[in-house]
């Protein structure tokens, strides 16, 4: 098993990763990443592993199951390498054949250029072989701005990033931003399209927006982008056309939170909305009249009935009252 150590309310920890046994949960080994050097701000954006690691495996054929040509049971996969982001705009990659050896650094975002980019949610990789007669490619995602201690700053939004891993060594693929005020919150999803092979490996990504008013609201951004190079790594190609208008890469979702999006097994993109609480309640159902038990010496009534008499005559006894208020001062 492999885990960053997460968040610390001391300045020292939370930024270890362990190799666990799986069986008894023992520390294997551990590597301590070093604090990179990011734009000052308060509160001061302390490093911390809090990202899931994500393992990139195959089998003896060289086949993922993060790719469209594995046909086998992942249980007969090895994993090869871990990929882990920080919350000082870096991305790891630990290689788990040469378990003793330190995780490398993979990327790191030139926080002096776009600002600081953590790294909050897991990333994602996918296996691009569209000849099995050559490795192919290995394709990592990941999104940035899960961390409220960096303030949203319009000149430097935060962005969704994809890269290729060539034997440790990082190709950029593309960098693209997320609107005004969005942050990247969820791990990305990434699936093939395509009714013939070659597919075309494609991938998701999520974030979310905070409106601050009378009634504070979410809103939520769905993007969806090919996984390939484009001519521009700044315009990445458009996976599907989900805007009539504009920029067809994404969708918005007024009024809704998007916690999690994940590709089926059917391959339909599933977008988690958790409990659905930003909806109003449903109206109260019909009444329940007045039951009189028998054998009682007593009347048992499941609430009061408008318009019997007990009814009127507390009515005559109580004051109308609200909790609370529906006005608000916005200035």
């Amino acid at each position: 098993l492999f885990t960053g150590s997460g968040f610390s309310d001391v300045s020292t920890e939370g930024k270890t990763f362990f190799v666990l046994d799986a069986l008894n949960g023992d520390v294997i080994r551990s590597f301590d990443i070093a604090d990179a050097s990011v734009p000052a701000q308060t509160p001061a954006l302390t490093n911390f592993l809090v990202a899931s690691p994500v393992g990139y495996a195959e089998d003896s054929t060289g086949n993922s199951p993060a790719g469209y040509q594995f046909i086998g049971n992942p249980i007969a996969t090895k994993t090869k390498t871990i990929y882990f982001g920080d919350i000082h705009s870096r991305i790891w990659r630990y290689n788990a054949t040469t378990p003793a050896t330190a995780p490398a650094q993979f990327f790191a975002a030139v926080t002096g250029t776009v600002g600081n980019q953590p790294f909050g949610t897991a990333v994602s990789v996918q296996q691009n072989r569209p000849d099995p007669s050559l490795p192919g490619d290995i394709l990592v995602y990941a999104e940035a701005g899960y961390d409220r201690r960096v303030v949203l700053d319009a000149t430097k939004p935060f962005k969704a990033y994809a890269f290729k891993d060539s034997s440790g060594t990082k190709i950029d693929v593309f960098a693209k931003n997320f609107p005004a005020n969005y942050r990247g919150t969820t791990q990305p999803a990434s699936a093939f399209a395509g009714a013939v092979a070659p597919l075309t490996p494609v991938v998701f990504y999520a974030g979310i927006k905070f409106n601050s008013a009378c009634v504070s609201t979410f809103d939520s951004i769905i993007i969806a982008l090919k996984g390939l190079t484009p001519a521009d790594p700044a315009i990445p190609d458009a996976a599907f056309d989900l805007s009539a208008t504009g920029d067809d890469s994404f969708i918005e979702l007024s009024g809704k939170k998007v916690n999690a999006i994940r590709v089926s097994g059917e391959g339909s993109l599933v977008v988690d909305q958790g409990l659905n609480a930003e909806s109003a309640p449903p109206p109260p159902g019909v009444a329940v009249p007045t039951v009189t038990i028998p054998g009682s010496t007593s009347l048992v009534r499941m609430g009061l009935t408008p318009g019997t008499q007990d009814y009127k005559d507390l009515t005559a006894t109580t004051t109308p009252y609200r909790i609370g208020s529906s006005v608000c001062k916005t200035q």
